[in-house]
C-alpha cells in the first residue's frame, strides 16, 4: 500500500520546483502541478504552483481556499506552506487562510534559508549579513523590502497575533510563530518541536529539508551532472534581480526587446531562432528595469510566452530554461503544461522538470535571485 503523500503549496512556480527538488535529494519522487488540480500519477511529494505572488491578499486567499477540498482528498501525511524565502508577497494571508481552512490556529513559520545566508535572529532578517532591507530585495520592484523586521515584513492586516520566537522559547497557544534560525541546528530545532506541535508549518526550503531529515528521510551527496540537457537551449529571463541584469548584458547569445508594447513576437522569435541554429543557445530578455505596472509586467510576461510557443512550433529547442517564477507561470500556462515530474536538481532552488504530456522536453526554473549552476550558466557555452 502506497505510503501518504507530503504535499507543499508555492506561491511561484520556481519556488515549485525549488521543493521539488528538495524532496528529490531526499529520495523521493516529486511533481509540480500548476492548476489546482489532482494529479494523475503517483509521487511521494506534490507540490502545487498558486501562481500568486504577485496577486492581492484577498485574491491569494481565495485560491487557497479553493485547494484546500483538492488536497484534503489526497490524505497526505504532511501539509507544509511554501512561502518566499524573504516573504514577499500576501504571506500572511495565505497562511491564514490555509489555517483557517485546515482547522489551525497556530502557524508555525521559519522562512530561513541559512545555506543562502539568509538567517533570522531575534526576528531580524539578514542577507549574508547586512539587514533584508539594505540588500538588493530593498529594490525588489513588486514587494521591495523596508524592513528586517520579520513581523513588520508580515504586515498588519490579520487574524491571528504575530509572535517572534527562538526554538528554546515556549511557542504561544495560537498565532503566527516566526522562527529564528541562523543554521541548519536551528532548522533541526525547529523540526523537533514541529513534529509534536500541532500547527501548519510553513517556511522556506531549508526548513522543509529539516522536517523532511526529521522524518527519517536523509539527502543524497551525489554531485549533479556537468552538462545541460541535450539539444539547443532557449533561456527566457523575466527577473528583474541584479546578478540576471549584468549576466544578460555580456551575454552573446541575448537578445533583448525594450519594456514596452507592442512588440513583434514573429521578429523577436526569429532572432532567436537564428542564434538556436548557429550557436544553440539563445537568451531572451527585456532590456532596462521592468515597470511594476501589474498590467504592462502582464503583458511582458505574455510576450515571452507567446516566443516560448512559436519555438516550439517550430522545435527550435528542446531544453527551456525560464529566469522569474510568474515568467515561468506564464510559459507554462501558454505551452499547457500543467504536471510536471522533477528531472534533475542542479543546485538549491535550480531544478529540471519534464512535462507528463511533453516528456521530450525539459524545462528548468530559476529563481531570479539564485546562482546560476556552473554547468548551466549561457556564458558556459
Amino acid at each position: 500500500m502506497p505510503r501518504p503523500p507530503f504535499i507543499v503549496i508555492a506561491d511561484d512556480l520556481t519556488g515549485a520546483a525549488e521543493m521539488a527538488a528538495s524532496a528529490h535529494r531526499h529520495g523521493l519522487s516529486a511533481t509540480v502541478l500548476t492548476r489546482g488540480l489532482a494529479p494523475t500519477s503517483p509521487a511521494d511529494v506534490w507540490v502545487f504552483d498558486t501562481d500568486s505572488r504577485l496577486d492581492s491578499a484577498a485574491v491569494a486567499a481565495a485560491k487557497i481556499t479553493r485547494l484546500v477540498p483538492t488536497l484534503r482528498a489526497l490524505q497526505p501525511a504532511l501539509i507544509f506552506k511554501k512561502t518566499d524565502s524573504v516573504l514577499r508577497g500576501p504571506v500572511r494571508a495565505e497562511l491564514e487562510a490555509l489555517a483557517h481552512a485546515l482547522g489551525l490556529t497556530r502557524i508555525l513559520l521559519v522562512p530561513a534559508n541559512p545555506t543562502l545566508g539568509r538567517t533570522v535572529r531575534a526576528g531580524r532578517y539578514s542577507i549574508n549579513g547586512p539587514p533584508l532591507h539594505r540588500s538588493a530585495f530593498g529594490q525588489d520592484p513588486h514587494h521591495p523590502a523596508t524592513s528586517d523586521d520579520v513581523c513588520a515584513l508580515l504586515g498588519t492586516i490579520g487574524s491571528l497575533a504575530l509572535h517572534s520566537r527562538s526554538a528554546d522559547q515556549p511557542l504561544p497557544s495560537r498565532g503566527i510563530v516566526v522562527g529564528d534560525a541562523s543554521n541548519v541546528t536551528d532548522l533541526d530545532a525547529w523540526a523537533a518541536i514541529a513534529h509534536v506541535s500541532s500547527a501548519l508549518l510553513a517556511g522556506a526550503s531549508d526548513f522543509f529539508a529539516s522536517l523532511l531529515r526529521q522524518r527519517g528521510h536523509t539527502a543524497t551527496t551525489a554531485r549533479p551532472s556537468a552538462a545541460r540537457p541535450p539539444g539547443p537551449t532557449l533561456i527566457l529571463s523575466g527577473t528583474t534581480h541584479p546578478d540576471a541584469v549584468v549576466l544578460r548584458h555580456v551575454c552573446p547569445q541575448a537578445v533583448a526587446r525594450t519594456a514596452e508594447h507592442p512588440i513583434d513576437i514573429a521578429a523577436w522569435a526569429g532572432e532567436l531562432r537564428l542564434r538556436l541554429v548557429q550557436q544553440g543557445l539563445a537568451l531572451a530578455y527585456f532590456d532596462g528595469p521592468l515597470s511594476n505596472d501589474p498590467t504592462l509586467s502582464l503583458a511582458l510576461r505574455a510576450t515571452l510566452a507567446g516566443v516560448a510557443t512559436q519555438l516550439i512550433a517550430d522545435r527550435a529547442f528542446t531544453h527551456l530554461i525560464v529566469e522569474g517564477g510568474s515568467t515561468a507561470a506564464a510559459i507554462t500556462q501558454a505551452l499547457d503544461w500543467s504536471e510536471l515530474r522533477l528531472h534533475h536538481a542542479w543546485s538549491s532552488g535550480v531544478a529540471s522538470l519534464r512535462p507528463i504530456s511533453a516528456p521530450l522536453f525539459t524545462l528548468t526554473l530559476k529563481p531570479g535571485s539564485y546562482p546560476w549552476p556552473a554547468a548551466l550558466a549561457p556564458l558556459s557555452a
